[in-house]
Formats: structure tokens, C-alpha cells, sequence
């Protein structure tokens, strides 16, 4: 870098050539570029005389966790914060379980069932809610109809949740029997009078019930047996479990109730819907841990409370 003395000596030679002294010992030069010179020179004496800061100071700055900004001298970012963007969009995450895992661990609601954790898994449109083991993958094979299973594992362990509308309930109840006070012939058929029929008309899709004039006119044919049913004390839960005897065995647990309807006007309406989980599972591989489970599944599965459309909130 050239001395002060040096840049000083410059500016003098620019000035006497702005003054035309040829005994300047400099060459002419147009008069108004060497009095353009000679008005910037100062600055630059000026500013060539700043100390130069070293690495070591500005090694310093970045220690001190702040990052000065350019463009304005008295905004400093700490440099912990400065976070990448990503790009995952808000409200569809790439897997829904975690995004389930994160909104449940923040209000707590989950429970531990031998080693694995079921996280509460919301539908706030159809309004339902069940503990989905922690980890598995959700699909949509349909619509309104998701269905869990472990990643990677297809024709196995796995549940499905079902929503069918059956419009407006008698008086307004929230028991499943009061479904069965109607004349609509699809819906008499589905079984509500009580959990004992509604698991044989359930067990029935798949194969016809052990004993039934349908089992007995095609006895090569797989077969259903109803295990258990049962409704729950204040009558708004049917409880079932059965299992298909074909190609191979599969066990099934299931839970049905009441769902308030679709949020917006079938809701207000009185518009309900039946709310179903339907656990499946092969028993061939079937171990202690997996029957518990699944029936842990079923039994956390919960449908939002409603009233009758006009009744007064208490």
C-alpha cells in the first residue's frame, strides 16, 4: 500500500495541474479533470488512512454469535437463529403419523400398551378420535376411509375406520338402537336392533355366519363366527369381534357408534353418521402382544358428543 507521504505528494501534483504551474514537474492534463481529481483526493487520503482490521477481529465478531448486516449497521442477527427454510408445507406433511404424534404429544393424550405407544388420531369433520400405534402408516385406499397398518406390512396387522350416513336419528338420540326406530328398509337391514345382530350382518360381508341357512347351503365354502358382542353402558357403542375361517384365518375386532356428522350444515341438520373401526388381523402370525393391541385400539376409539338440532346448550 502506498504511504501517506507518498498520496499527499500526489495531491499536490494534481492541484498544480489544475493551477496549469508547468513547473510542477507533472503533465497537463484538461483542466476540468484535474479539478474533478483534486476534489476527490481527500476522501480517498481519508480513507486509505483507516486502520485495516485483521482476520483475528473478524473471527471475533463471528464468536461473538452476531452478524453484523450490510445494509443496515444497527440490526445484528444471531447467527443460532438464522434457520434454514424448508419445504414441507403447513397441513399436508409428508407422513401423517408423525404430524399425528407432534399434535398429541403436546396435549399429552396417549397411552402405552406393552411397548408401543398409541397416539390419539383425530377427525375433526366426522368427529371421531382413536389411538393409532405410534409409527404405523396411514393410507386412504377410499374416500373417508383411512386405514392404518405398520409400515410395510400389507395383508397384515391393520385397521380401517368407516363413516356411513344414516341421516336423522329418532328424538335426536345418541343410543345405536334408536337407529333400528325407522322405516327406511337399508337401514333395518344393517342390524342396529342390537350388538348381536349388527356383528352377524358385519361378519356376513366377508363370509356367511356358522349355522346360517347361507353357511349351510355352500358348506365348502369360509364361514364366519361371532366371538363376542356387547354394547357399552349408556348404550352408544357396539363392541364385536369375529373370525373368518377361509384361505386362512383372519380375526377381526370392531366398534361402531353414533358420530355426530359432518361438520357444516349435515351437522347442524341432524344428519348422523355410524362411526366404525374395524381391526383385522391374520392368525397364523398372530402373537399375545398383537390380540392386545388391537383390542387396545378399538377400546380408545371415541365419537364427539351432539345434541338434537334446536336444544339448548347447558
Amino acid at each position: 500500500m502506498r504511504s501517506m507521504g507518498g498520496l499527499v505528494s500526489s495531491a499536490a501534483s494534481v492541484v498544480a495541474a489544475a493551477a496549469g504551474d508547468d513547473q510542477a514537474g507533472v503533465m497537463p492534463m484538461p483542466r476540468r479533470m484535474a479539478l474533478l481529481l483534486a476534489a476527490t483526493l481527500p476522501a480517498i487520503i481519508s480513507v486509505a488512512s483507516a486502520p485495516i482490521a485483521d482476520a483475528a477481529d473478524d473471527e471475533a465478531v463471528v464468536a461473538g454469535g452476531a452478524v453484523e448486516t450490510g445494509g443496515d449497521p444497527t440490526a445484528h442477527i444471531p447467527v443460532a437463529d438464522v434457520i434454514e427454510p424448508t419445504t414441507a408445507s403447513v397441513g399436508s406433511p409428508a407422513n401423517p403419523s408423525e404430524a399425528t404424534a407432534a399434535r398429541v404429544g403436546e396435549e399429552e393424550e396417549y397411552e402405552m400398551v406393552g411397548s408401543v405407544r398409541l397416539v390419539r388420531y383425530r377427525d375433526d369433520n366426522s368427529g371421531w378420535s382413536v389411538g393409532t400405534p405410534e409409527g404405523w402408516t396411514r393410507d386412504q385406499p377410499k374416500a373417508n376411509t383411512p386405514e392404518f397398518h405398520p409400515k410395510s406390512e400389507y395383508g397384515g396387522r391393520r385397521f380401517r375406520v368407516e363413516v356411513t350416513p344414516v341421516g336423522r336419528v329418532s328424538g335426536g338420540q345418541q343410543r345405536m338402537a334408536a337407529l333400528a326406530d325407522t322405516e327406511v328398509a337399508e337401514i333395518l337391514a344393517r342390524g342396529y336392533e342390537t350388538p348381536e345382530s349388527y356383528a352377524a350382518v358385519e361378519a356376513t360381508k366377508l363370509a356367511p355366519v356358522d349355522g346360517s341357512p347361507k353357511a349351510i347351503a355352500s358348506p365348502n365354502g369360509g364361514v364366519s363366527s361371532i366371538l363376542a358382542a356387547r354394547v357399552s353402558p349408556d348404550g352408544r357403542y357396539y363392541y364385536y369381534e369375529y373370525r373368518v375361517e377361509s384361505i386362512y384365518p383372519l380375526h377381526y375386532w370392531g366398534v361402531s357408534a353414533l358420530g355426530p356428522g359432518q361438520a357444516g350444515g349435515s351437522r347442524k341438520l341432524g344428519r348422523r353418521d355410524v362411526v366404525s373401526i374395524v381391526c383385522q388381523m391374520p392368525e397364523d402370525k398372530a402373537t399375545p402382544e398383537d390380540y392386545q393391541l388391537l383390542q387396545a385400539v378399538v377400546d380408545s376409539f371415541r365419537v364427539d358428543d351432539f345434541q338434537a338440532p334446536g336444544a339448548r346448550a347447558v
